[in-house]
């Protein structure tokens, strides 16, 4: 197992979740990049692999009890801890609706999801509570 700080960055195919990926690898930490379509996903980890940084793709739909159960799963088979979580991934009930307009009751849903899956005892955050200091980039 690598000592590496374990980094999961949700919605992390393009934007900012890309960005703080690739700045969080080139930095020594073991990013796991997730996205909801898994050929975003992959796309995504070839441009960071161009680059010469090794990042690993899981798919993740932050709606989806299974698909976040399936992520705790790898995280616990592969790492069995995760130290930082970065929820960038968004939600819009409508397809076609403007990001800023999002009603209530999809916010409410957003946030049930994640709660009512909640990693079993054996995979939680790090218990040293202390921050990481990434090394800066050559």
């Amino acid at each position: 197992m690598t000592s590496a700080p374990i980094v999961v960055v949700t919605g992390a195919n393009r934007g900012i979740g890309f960005e703080i990926s690739r700045q969080l690898a080139s930095r020594g930490a073991q990013v796991v990049l997730t996205a909801r379509k898994p050929g975003a996903g992959k796309t995504a980890v070839k441009k960071l692999a161009a680059q010469n940084l090794t990042v690993l793709f899981q798919p993740l739909n932050v709606t989806s009890r299974k698909s976040i159960a399936a992520l705790r799963e790898f995280l616990k088979r592969t790492f069995g801890r995760i130290n930082v979580l970065i929820n960038n991934a968004g939600i819009i009930a409508n397809g076609d609706a403007p990001g800023l307009e999002v009603d209530m009751e999809t916010l409410g849903r957003d946030r049930s999801g994640p709660r009512s899956a909640e990693p079993s005892s054996s995979l939680r955050t790090s218990s040293r509570y202390r921050a990481h200091r990434f090394r800066n980039p050559p």
